[in-house]
């Protein structure tokens, strides 16, 4: 495995700490220095730094980042005041400064404030942490991690990643249970200060990460899908272990933003009549944009274990189908009496967040409180119940996930599938959330269910919110 960042074009690699600690210095205006790294070759040009800001200086003074050889300084660049945000924060060098000698440990970089001493970095288990990046470039590999920034030397250039296609596969899994950390430099996709990644929209994309996404203050992971249903964005998450990695934004105001927003879907009608069949459609209460290969679930007529399951086969009209059990199937009949004014609801969405196994469940954690995020109409597939584990949409913040589907888990002794544990105001702010679906999250804690938990929160509306078991013979 390697560190890699994004240059624009392919990617550089890494060259520094070893380790990220919580520990901070101050940054001074006689500067903090890193330990020692050595050159790899003589060949390769160092490109720029990465830092993690801990806390910006307050005292007004722009960040400079120096190459040092030797313990004399090579070359400089600078974060100005404006452009300084917490968290991972990576500077340019206008020249590339060529290595030039193999003595070990003769490369340190040194971090100066320009006024005077304010504001902390994050520090290595010895001296400053940072990572220079070098000029090997070319492809991502396939247990490489990756880091994308914008360049800053004296004004920020925002740099963006495209990714398109179905074979975007990379990263170690390297850390585990990331969570809302400040730190980390373990993500399979580290995202800071003016970089963004984002899904190409013209068509279907997928990204398989192994490990986790980790986004800071300044930075975007976008997967919105299109506005055209067929064109779906997917995000398949490889973890470790059940439940090791996921997606995540550091916390509080170290905190990036995600967009996984999908296409908007009518999530629900009623049930009025028919069994499904050509013959004898089923037939709903309201005018539904349910499409044919949309997964629906029809809601029991007496009680929930008489649930079913069905996709639409054939689209008569917007009030009238025809449904078998699997995408593209024979068309096959309601089994059961479902009552005149069943709610059922369509689970289908073109973005989707899933693991690589049903197996290997994923956790997020939406811990930023300044970027609002937003997971509306996104199918989340196999999130971890465990204990300790949920997903967070909006821990710190008002971030939306109106239209969400929370399918399936991987654990039928589990605790809650999704979470609004809020801190700091978001505890009391007035949300409201419509439309969310929950099918078989089921957990042993919770008399058989494992949904939505409420802790530390207060003024949070639900409209619509739909917790569907699944039919009795696919329950464990």
């Amino acid at each position: 495995m390697a560190l890699k960042t994004f240059n624009g074009t392919d990617f550089d690699s890494h060259l520094g700490s070893a380790t990220i600690t919580g520990s901070t210095a101050t940054m001074t205006l006689a500067g903090i220095t890193s330990a020692g790294v050595t050159a790899p070759n003589l060949v390769n040009k160092i490109t720029g730094a990465w830092i993690c800001v801990a806390t910006a200086p307050a005292n007004g003074g722009n960040i400079t980042v120096e190459i040092m050889e030797s313990a004399v300084s090579k070359a400089t660049a600078q974060i100005n005041s404006a452009d300084i945000q917490l968290g991972m924060n990576y500077v340019r060098f206008t020249t590339p400064y060529q290595f030039t000698t193999l003595t070990a440990s003769a490369y340190t970089c040194r971090v100066k404030n320009s006024v005077g001493s304010s504001g902390t970095l994050r520090t290595a288990a010895s001296g400053l942490w940072f990572a220079f990046t070098y000029d090997s470039t070319g492809a991502i590999g396939s247990s490489d991690d990756m880091w994308v920034g914008g360049f800053n030397d004296a004004g920020l250039t925002t740099k963006t990643l495209t990714l398109s296609g179905t074979s975007n596969t990379w990263g170690s899994k390297a850390t585990t249970a990331i969570g809302s950390t400040t730190q980390t430099m373990g993500a399979a996709l580290t995202i800071g200060s003016g970089g963004t990644v984002v899904y190409d929209q013209s068509a279907s994309t997928t990204l398989t990460i192994k490990g986790s996404v980790w986004v800071t203050a300044g930075g975007l992971f976008d997967m919105r899908a299109s506005a055209t249903k067929s064109i779906v964005s997917t995000l398949i998450i490889d973890s470790t272990a059940n439940g090791d990695q996921g997606i995540f934004t550091a916390t509080g105001t170290t905190g990036g933003q995600i967009l996984t927003t999908g296409a908007t879907y009518d999530v629900y009608t009623t049930y009025s009549s028919g069994l499904g069949t050509a013959a004898s459609p089923m037939i709903v209460g309201t005018a539904w944009d349910a499409d044919v290969g949309d997964e629906i679930i029809i809601g029991g007529g007496t009680d929930y274990t008489k649930n079913e399951l069905r996709y639409i086969k054939t689209r008569n009209s917007s009030t009238s189908f025809v449904l078998c059990t699997t995408p593209g199937g024979a068309e096959v009949a309601l089994a059961n009496t479902h009552t005149a004014g069943t709610y059922m609801a369509n689970m289908t969405r073109n973005s989707i967040i899933k693991p690589v196994t049903t197996s290997l469940a994923w956790y997020g954690v939406n811990a930023g409180s300044t970027a609002i995020s937003s997971f509306n109409y996104t199918r989340c597939e196999y999130i971890d119940n465990t204990s300790g584990k949920s997903f967070f949409p909006a821990l710190n913040n008002g971030s939306t996930f109106d239209g969400l589907v929370a399918y399936q888990s991987p654990s039928f002794s589990g605790r809650h599938c999704m979470s609004l544990a809020n801190s700091g105001t978001e505890a009391a702010a007035a949300r409201t959330h419509t439309g969310v679906i929950l099918y078989n999250t089921a957990g042993t804690n919770y008399s058989g269910q494992s949904g939505i938990a409420f802790s530390s929160t207060s003024n949070k509306t639900f409209n619509y919110c739909f917790h569907f078991n699944a039919p009795a013979a696919t329950t464990t």
